[in-house]
């Protein structure tokens, strides 16, 4: 299952003998009333240091999407649980 948190395209690489390597959203938790959405990001491209990230969305009635509001920035490094 896949998750499309943002509604970004994929973009075809430049050299389809090198691809792109997308972020994968890992785990995604709702509040009970569905107004904020918390995903764990991970890319691992196999060359360079895996990137993890933990976002938190609001959803704007505006809009009818859930916008990213904030990434806090890890204080130490510490494993997943998922």
């Amino acid at each position: 299952m896949q998750l499309n948190v943002v509604g970004h395209n994929y973009v075809s690489p430049e050299n389809l003998h090198n691809p792109l390597i997308p972020t994968d959203v890992e785990c995604a938790a709702f509040d009970e009333n569905g107004d904020w959405l918390v995903t764990f990001e991970r890319r691992d491209d196999g060359l360079t240091a895996i990137e993890s990230r933990l976002k938190f969305w609001l959803y704007s009635t505006e809009r009818n999407r859930f916008e990213w509001h904030h990434t806090p920035r890890p204080m130490y490094k510490m494993a997943t649980v998922a």
